[in-house]
């Protein structure tokens, strides 16, 4: 990419990785950007834009868009980013204007993993933004024709666990789970904060995950075993 550009590595990353220091991005068609989620969700106990670093660096991909200019960019954050409030207003509305400024257009959709195929329970805010009015009408007249490209691909769809687990699989830790013997013996388990589902399972997860970091969100677990087969209170 950088040789097609003829451009330099720190014009992508900036200098020692900070944001702040991009002048300008290389010109691409396209422009997609996931700024920091964590102070807009529990985990960072939903500080939002009170957040004068990793909080408001939305706004640094809207000066990238200013300044680069593609013809189209797409962002996606948590979906509490669009209720989440600052000063009275939503950070939603507030990038809204903030594109408005730019001579922008927007649309705003909150979509489901769930519904675009992938068996987990996963909702985040995707901001499809527009440079020309033109492109943006059109973007809104292909979401009032269900039988349009974006219509289909929003559509839900019914996906399990089992779609995806595999089957033969060795278990790194424990003949019949996925996790340690130990965590299952913890308190989190007892008190239902994690979910298990089994390799068979037709249902959906929570939120998959892959490590024991953080834990405490909703977090989902798949098994060889049922909980009662386990030992746990069934669901």
């Amino acid at each position: 990419y950088l040789r097609c550009q003829n451009a330099k590595p720190e014009d992508l990353v900036g200098d020692d990785g900070d944001v702040h220091s991009i002048r300008a991005l290389p010109f691409v068609h396209m422009m997609t950007a996931g700024p920091p989620c964590t102070k807009h969700s529990k985990l960072g106990s939903y500080d939002g834009f009170s957040d004068k670093y990793t909080g408001r660096l939305i706004f640094e991909t809207l000066r990238l868009m200013q300044q680069s200019q593609p013809c189209c960019a797409l962002i996606e954050n948590v979906q509490t980013f669009a209720t989440l409030r600052y000063r009275g207003v939503t950070c939603l509305k507030l990038v809204e204007r903030a594109i408005a400024r730019i001579g922008w257009h927007m649309v705003a959709h909150a979509i489901d993993a769930l519904d675009m195929g992938v068996p987990q329970s996963r909702k985040r805010v995707y901001l499809a933004c527009f440079r020309y009015k033109n492109h943006h009408t059109a973007y809104l007249q292909a979401l009032d024709d269900d039988d349009s490209s974006v219509r289909r691909a929003i559509r839900a769809r019914t996906v399990g666990i089992a779609d995806i687990a595999e089957q033969d699989v060795c278990p790194l830790s424990h003949p019949d789970l996925f996790i340690s013997p130990e965590m299952l013996t913890s308190s989190r388990w007892r008190n239902n904060i994690y979910r298990v589902h089994t390799i068979d399972s037709m249902q959906p997860a929570w939120c998959l995950t892959s490590s024991a970091y953080m834990d405490g969100f909703g977090s989902t677990y798949i098994c060889r075993r049922t909980k009662a087969q386990l030992g746990l209170t069934p669901d």
